[in-house]
């Protein structure tokens, strides 16, 4: 009697995991399907964004040659501080004190001070 209970306990908790087993294998079967769906949906979003993009380069590249205002620009020059202080400072010694006051306003160069540094 003893081991009749003992069997028929065992088979109950034998039988619930395997409902849980069989639950989670249903779950992780849904999830792959959705992350396939997913995952093909972004793949063929990714391939027209592509299209579309060479599509757009190859009409830039007809119109920049078509058209002469299409061209584009050359990035402009940074500024050599310390060269354009050297030629301020060349042309102030070479006219003396009196071009001063006409020299200094067009070739003022303002400190630069980085955002967090203090002098």
């Amino acid at each position: 009697m003893l081991t009749s209970v003992a069997l028929l306990g065992l088979i109950n908790v034998r039988r619930k995991e395997e409902v849980k087993e069989q639950k989670h294998e249903s779950f992780e079967m849904i999830k792959l399907r959705v992350t396939r769906d997913v995952l093909g949906e972004y793949y063929q979003e990714v391939i027209s964004a592509h299209n579309l993009l060479d599509k757009t380069k190859a009409q830039v590249v007809l119109w920049g040659q078509n058209s002469p205002h299409c061209r584009l620009q050359r990035p402009r020059r940074r500024v050599n501080w310390r060269h354009a202080r050297e030629k301020r400072n060349r042309l102030l010694t070479r006219w003396g004190p009196s071009r001063q006051r006409t020299v200094t306003p067009k070739l003022s160069l303002r400190s630069r001070r980085l955002p967090g540094k203090q002098r």
